[in-house]
């Protein structure tokens, strides 16, 4: 899979993700192969470019789950550049309230992980996509986290607009603007999202809440929680005063937390046309090194919530081999059961002495950033009664030790 400039799109050329339009309808399906009449429509929807399969490459495996969510987020992605439109002439949203009512009821109690699906992204639908992505998050650890109904909500609404200030125009409300201008602006750098620069991203984020609150009087319908914390969200991170460790700690409600967490891991893994996304795994290390400024709690629920290695993703190991997870470890995902491919030898990494000696680098992407997966390895190797065998074996020996510890504890 290759990714392709829509200026260097050429006839016969095989698409490796469907296209669908903006009511959902699909265009144009996977190994379709581009004609000439099609290459010029394909540039009127403005993407940046597409992924296209090479000569003798077949279509990578996508689930059904995935595919609709290729579809949902096409039709959404156009009504909340109309919505977000609207607010700005201070005009009543047509599908905000719709959107939100959809992400509740597909990931409002979802009991099962999840492979987050991340689309390429350009300048001109990158905000619409990223608060799509972050109310889907948002959702999704409010579940986790059993916060209440209203709250989930309020979240999820945060999560949808707290970024309209990035398309917004302040000056077409002079009243409007004259308050962003007047809040107290930062003068340090926060870490956590190095792609934007710190001043105006700062200034954008807090005209948010002004273009969905002008004059104090909240005219779209949004619950009143959603643009507190919307409000909150940006004071509280970019607000000099509280940058520092335990200042800033002390300034998030939880629900800023939450909205914290699910924005950063969307901007870190998000597919730019400019820039390299980090893995989700890479993006939970850097927050779990953080946690001044990331929750614990809350990402440790977003490991519960996402498939960060699965069985069946291929990885790269810090003895420089390449391997594959044959078991996932539910108390602690990046320790899972690893077959390593030149040695064919399995690795335990839920054992402390081999994770000691053997660490997983990162998890190896495809060019659209999902994992890697070996689904015909993962099969024959399970198949396998002599590597049965021995995976019982090795979980038999860590039972024991950690019986044996837990006996020693209670001495």
């Amino acid at each position: 899979m290759v990714f392709v400039k829509t200026q260097d799109l050429r006839e016969g050329m095989r698409l490796a993700k469907p296209i669908f339009n903006k009511n959902g309808t699909l265009l144009y399906d996977r190994e379709s192969r581009l004609t000439k009449t099609a290459i010029p429509g394909i540039a009127n929807f403005g993407l940046p470019g597409l992924f296209i399969l090479e000569p003798a490459e077949p279509a990578p495996p996508i689930t059904e789950d995935e595919i609709e969510y290729e579809r949902m987020q096409t039709i959404f992605v156009f009504q909340i550049r109309e919505d977000f439109s609207l607010i700005e002439q201070e005009k009543q949203p047509k599908h905000l309230h719709k959107i939100v009512e959809t992400i509740m009821q597909s990931y409002g109690k979802l009991d099962k992980r999840i492979t987050f699906v991340q689309n390429l992204r350009s300048s001109e639908d990158f905000t619409y996509k990223h608060g799509f992505n972050t109310a889907i998050l948002c959702c999704m650890l409010c579940h986790e986290l059993s916060v209440d109904s209203a709250h989930q909500l309020a979240l999820c609404y945060a999560g949808l607009i707290h970024d309209i200030g990035m398309v917004g125009k302040p000056g077409a409300n002079n009243k409007r603007a004259e308050k962003a201008e007047s809040e107290k602006k930062p003068n340090k750098y926060s870490p956590g999202e190095p792609n934007f620069k710190f001043f105006e991203q700062y200034n954008q984020r807090l005209n948010s809440y002004y273009i969905l609150n002008p004059e104090g009087v909240e005219p779209f319908g949004f619950p009143q929680t959603a643009l507190a914390i919307v409000r909150q969200f940006a004071q509280a991170l970019y607000h000099p005063d509280l940058l520092e460790n335990e200042k800033q700690a002390a300034a998030w409600t939880f629900d800023s937390k939450i909205l914290h967490v699910a924005n950063t891991f969307d901007m870190m893994t998000a597919m730019r046309e400019d820039s390299e996304p980090m893995s989700y795994l890479s993006a939970i290390r850097y927050m779990k090194k953080n946690p001044q400024y990331y929750d614990s709690v809350v990402v440790n629920a977003l490991c519960r919530c996402l498939n960060i290695l699965p069985s069946g993703a291929c990885v790269d190991l810090s003895n420089g081999g390449k391997g594959l997870v044959l078991e996932e470890n539910p108390a602690n995902f990046e320790c899972p059961v690893i077959l390593q491919f030149d040695s064919m030898k399995i690795i335990d990494l839920r054992d402390r002495k081999v994770a000691r000696q053997i660490q997983i680098v990162d998890n190896m992407r495809t060019m659209d950033n999902r994992i890697k997966m070996d689904q015909e390895t993962l099969n024959h190797f399970t198949a396998d009664e002599k590597l049965v065998g021995q995976t019982a074996r090795v979980n038999q020996k860590l039972k024991a030790a950690n019986q044996r510890e837990q006996a020693a504890k209670r001495k």
